[in-house]
């Protein structure tokens, strides 16, 4: 395109949303569904699939999570933003996002008590996480797995504060 605007994005996720460790490969059918919940269905939502994707060695050579792996569980999904809107975000500094220590994780947790079809947020104080040597960050949450991978955000409003 010649329109001043990008023909890819990139989804920034968790390297295990990416990587298949027992298989030792990449995601096959990797998708990106913008505003899921499940009372519209998928059928009405638009789905983005990933032309590429990519987590750092230091996932993909680990044979179990391990504390390399931990530290190294990111990953990214290249998408086509042909009539995508919704990435059109500002950019920002994960380190200054939280200096006041407040945030919001989001995901679809699938371990009871969920199952993985709502958006579901919690908020915590984030904080260097001791269990990885103060290397990575951590946000105290009641959401089970599933939710790894989504979004943290600084100050969110929900529209009722």
């Amino acid at each position: 395109m010649n329109d001043g605007k990008s023909d890819i994005a990139v989804v920034i996720t968790a390297g295990h949303c990416v990587w298949d460790n027992a298989g030792q490969s990449f995601a096959k059918n990797w998708a990106f569904f913008p505003n899921y919940d499940k009372d519209s269905g998928l059928s009405r939502g638009k789905s983005y699939f990933a032309t590429a994707l990519f987590a750092p060695f230091g996932f993909t050579n680990q044979k179990s999570f391990n504390s390399t792996a931990i530290l190294n569980d990111f990953g990214f999904a290249v998408i086509s933003t042909n009539e995508l809107n919704i990435l059109n975000l500002p950019n920002i500094s994960l380190v200054s996002a939280f200096s006041n220590g407040k945030g919001d994780a989001f995901g679809y947790p699938a371990a009871l008590p969920f199952d993985g079809q709502e958006l579901i947020y919690s908020t915590g104080i984030v904080s260097s996480d001791p269990n990885t040597g103060n290397m990575t960050w951590r946000l105290p949450s009641s959401m089970t797995g599933g939710a790894s991978g989504g979004p943290w955000y600084n100050a969110y409003m929900d529209g009722t504060s």
